[in-house]
């Protein structure tokens, strides 16, 4: 059991002087960048995705609205606006 824990840290320390020797070559390092970079928005949009999809399936919650107003009539609504006293000037230059 230690062995397999020692063998396993020696793999660590390996690989992560592989990654040591990988960052300083530029050409490299760019692409560990831009393997990063894929990878947060690929985890991004998966996120993005999984949320939009868990609206569409909750139930609704006691979402039940009735209305029972008339809606008002095209000639009521001319009546109140030539009632009604509104100050509306319009200064026109040629």
């Amino acid at each position: 059991m230690k062995n397999e824990k020692g063998n396993k840290k020696e793999q660590i320390k390996k690989l992560y002087s592989k990654f040591k020797i990988a960052w300083a070559d530029p050409r490299k390092k760019a692409g560990i960048k831009l393997l990063g970079y894929l990878i947060f928005f690929i985890i991004l949009l998966l996120f993005a995705s999984i949320t939009s999809h868990m609206n569409k399936y909750k139930s609704p919650i006691n979402k039940t609205t009735t209305t029972t107003t008339e809606p008002d009539k095209y000639n009521d609504k001319q009546k109140a606006l030539l009632t009604n006293k509104h100050a509306i000037n319009y200064v026109i230059n040629i």
